[in-house]
């Protein structure tokens, strides 16, 4: 319930099959809200065909933020975030 942000750095397994019940979980203890969810683009594939596979849906509004897109940046009060290249 007091989630403000969600980042999902990679669509491996393990830091996204727990993300609908997360979700869901949310939206049954009353959730109104809107989530930023700052992942890449096949995250919300993925959620977007989980919750209508599933018969699913939620109480708040999902605002999916493409953390690969070369201009992103995404910022609260209290943090910035934005995407760097390393070198070699």
């Amino acid at each position: 319930m007091q989630l403000r942000v969600i980042f999902i750095t990679h669509i491996h397994g393990d830091h996204t099959f727990g993300l609908p019940g997360l979700l869901t979980s949310a939206s049954m203890l009353g959730r109104t809200e809107p989530l930023d969810v700052v992942a890449p683009v096949q995250t919300q594939r993925f959620i977007t065909a989980t919750l209508e596979n599933s018969d699913s849906s939620l109480g708040y509004t999902l605002n999916f933020i493409d953390s690969e897109a070369p201009d992103f940046c995404w910022q609260n009060q209290d943090f910035k975030v934005t995407m760097t290249t390393l070198p070699c």
